[in-house]
């Protein structure tokens, strides 16, 4: 059986060669602060295009990046700059050549990095897409939003067809029927979506106390989302039930595409990686 801790040839001379050029780097970047007063953002934006290059070579094989993580933060370590496992692989490079940089500016660089990969930029693109973005404080803000908030919002986003469905099938399946006043007819008009105002006590029971016309686009839109969410739910809740006899093999192909995917989205983690 192949001893796993093993690490190949092969793969020792690509990290090797993969941190000789980000020492390189390094070097090129602490001689541009000190002396290249012209093109400042033209020569820092290739500098960051060449980490890119760099972690998508590592990134191409799950070996090299895990050995080239490994090596890099072993060098930082030895210049008493310590790394967290919470911490991505790609902001390990970003470190590793602006190791003196201030903090803050490493985390705006990383998340360039990250806003270039989450939009399938390739590094030939990186110069122009930070410019077209409003530099590194307009990449930065592309991805403000968390990668959990995100997940929610794409997931809203795919099951909003289905609620669209739901509320315009008006013979299908209701929790519940009842008719309203003429009065309240008038009201909605073409409007057709409305909400009920109710109350629910600890049995389940609901009490509904008013019909509201949905005259709101705003209110509209959010209870759309929220039932957005609860169609969510339920099919991760039924997914749940389907995949439970899931076997070893497929529950490790499950996580290995997990891992790439976060590889590809500049997202992995250094515990993540092992």
């Amino acid at each position: 059986m192949k001893n796993a801790n093993v690490i190949s040839t092969g793969t020792m001379t690509k990290v090797n060669a993969l941190i000789e050029e980000l020492n390189k780097l390094s070097d090129t970047y602490e001689t541009f602060k000190s002396s290249d007063l012209n093109n400042t953002h033209q020569k820092l934006y290739q500098i960051l295009t060449t980490v890119y290059e760099k972690y998508e070579e590592a990134a191409a094989s799950l070996d090299v990046l895990r050995r080239s993580v490994s090596e890099i933060r072993d060098k930082l370590k030895n210049k008493e700059i310590f790394v967290q496992k919470n911490s991505t692989a790609i902001s390990l490079f970003v470190k590793y050549v602006f190791s003196e940089s201030e903090r803050n500016t490493i985390f705006n660089y990383t998340k360039a990095l990250q806003a270039a990969k989450s939009r399938g930029i390739r590094p030939c693109d990186f110069v122009n897409f930070v410019y077209e973005s409003g530099g590194i404080e307009g990449c930065k803000a592309l991805i403000k939003m968390s990668s959990k908030a995100s997940e929610k919002h794409n997931q809203i986003a795919t099951s909003m067809p289905l609620v669209e469905d739901l509320l315009s099938d008006d013979g299908g399946t209701a929790l519940a029927r009842f008719k309203v006043n003429r009065e309240m007819v008038d009201l909605i008009k073409d409007k057709k979506l409305v909400h009920l105002v109710g109350t629910c006590d600890a049995e389940g029971n609901i009490s509904v106390r008013a019909v509201v016309p949905g005259y709101s686009r705003g209110f509209s839109s959010w209870a759309k989302r929220k039932l957005a969410e609860c169609v969510q739910l339920q099919n991760s809740d039924a997914s749940l039930v389907a995949g439970s006899t899931m076997t070893e093999a497929e529950a490790a192909m499950d996580k290995a595409s997990a891992m790439l995917a976060k590889v590809s989205s500049g997202t992995l983690t250094i515990g993540e990686l092992g």
